[in-house]
């Protein structure tokens, strides 16, 4: 669901929530399994488990203001649910609350455009590798952007 408005003259505010119920409705994983043989396959069924990185909920709020003199500023928040990180439902990582802000200059069909992530610097994961492994996400983070409209 996706809600935008104009609050007043130079006000604008965004939001945005997804509400994802998901499921295996059928999946088998063949997983190498270590014995004393060696490694052989061995078949798990994963049906009824929640997929990887599918977080039951998603949520974005922003409010932007225009500055005058080409210039926008903006803020917002992005919330991403826990999410497991393997099919086997075996480890999870948290939710995440990130603050980030922008700003956008345009001078004609051009643009400049610096957006800074994760003000807070909030420490969390943002993937896995396998069932046990995360990645975590940058503290924070900057971002510039030129562009030019023909």
């Amino acid at each position: 669901m996706e809600l935008a408005a104009r609050l007043a003259q130079g006000w604008y505010t965004q939001g945005t929530y997804a509400f994802l119920d998901a499921e295996l409705t059928r999946f088998n994983e063949s997983v190498m399994v270590p014995t004393a043989e060696g490694f052989v396959p061995q078949v798990f069924n994963r049906t009824g488990n929640v997929p990887a990185f599918a977080p039951e909920h998603l949520l974005t709020l922003w409010a932007a203001r225009d500055l005058g003199e080409n210039l926008t500023l903006a803020a917002g928040i992005r919330y991403v649910g826990n999410q497991f990180v393997a099919e086997d439902n075996v480890y999870q990582i948290d939710g995440a609350l990130t603050l980030d802000c922008g700003l956008t200059y345009r001078q004609g069909p051009g643009l400049l455009r610096i957006n800074l992530k994760n003000l807070t610097g909030s420490e969390y994961e943002t993937r896995g590798f396998g069932a046990a492994s995360v990645i975590p996400a940058a503290p924070f983070s900057f971002k510039a952007t030129l562009g030019y409209s023909l």
